[in-house]
């Protein structure tokens, strides 16, 4: 049965550069934003903070949001 998750990502742009993420998954490299799934109970600027602390080490202050996205995991997906 598939789930329906709320989930948010970061622009994050410092001297003109944006950070963005390679994610190896087999033969392929992925390039994303850091971010992640909103947790129950936690806003959506509440999970940017500790999505970026944990998958980047930075501790950032939220600006303008841009956008809120949903994603469906199967169980099998994880």
């Amino acid at each position: 049965m598939e789930q329906l998750f709320p989930a948010v990502k970061a622009i994050i742009r410092k001297d003109g550069k944006f950070l963005v993420l390679r994610q190896r998954v087999g033969n392929l490299d992925f390039w994303d934003l850091p971010g992640g799934k909103v947790d129950y109970g936690e806003s959506p600027y509440e999970t940017l903070k500790r999505e970026v602390r944990e998958e980047v080490g930075l501790e950032v202050r939220t600006m303008n949001p841009v956008g809120m996205w949903w994603f469906f995991r199967t169980k099998d997906n994880g």
